[in-house]
C-alpha cells in the first residue's frame, strides 16, 4: 500500500483477496485498459474506487446477460443464432461412437 496525493494505492496482491478476481486477472485488465491502474517499479497498483468501479461495471454487464458473456450481432446482421457448445448426455445412457469417416477392415487370416 502507497499514499500518492492523497489516495492510498493497493497492490494487486493486496486487493485481490476483496475481489472476485485473482491478482494475475486484475494485472490483465489494467493492461487491457478495462480496470484502472499505475505501476510503480515493478509492481501495478489501483484504488479500491478504481476496483469498486470495476466490479459494478462488468457484474451489470454480466447480469444483462444472464450469468454468460454477452453475444453482439455482427455487423449487418439482426440477430445472432447461439448454440450449445456441447449437449448433455444423462447419466447412465449408453454413448455410440460414430466415426467421421469409414475405416477399413483389417485383413483376416484363412
Amino acid at each position: 500500500m502507497i499514499i500518492r496525493r492523497g489516495k492510498i494505492y493497493f497492490t494487486l496482491t493486496e486487493i485481490a483477496p476483496q475481489s472476485p478476481y485473482s491478482s494475475d486477472y486484475l494485472r490483465i485488465r489494467i493492461l487491457q485498459g478495462k480496470l484502472r491502474g499505475t505501476k510503480v517499479g515493478r509492481e501495478w497498483f489501483t484504488t479500491r474506487e478504481w476496483l469498486d468501479e470495476y466490479v459494478r461495471r462488468f457484474a451489470a454487464r454480466r447480469a444483462l446477460a444472464g450469468g454468460a458473456a454477452i453475444i453482439r450481432p455482427l455487423p449487418g446482421r439482426d440477430a445472432v443464432v447461439a448454440r450449445p457448445a456441447a449437449v448433455a448426455i444423462p447419466f447412465g445412457v449408453e454413448r455410440k461412437f460414430v466415426p467421421l469417416r469409414a475405416e477399413p477392415e483389417p485383413p483376416t487370416l484363412p
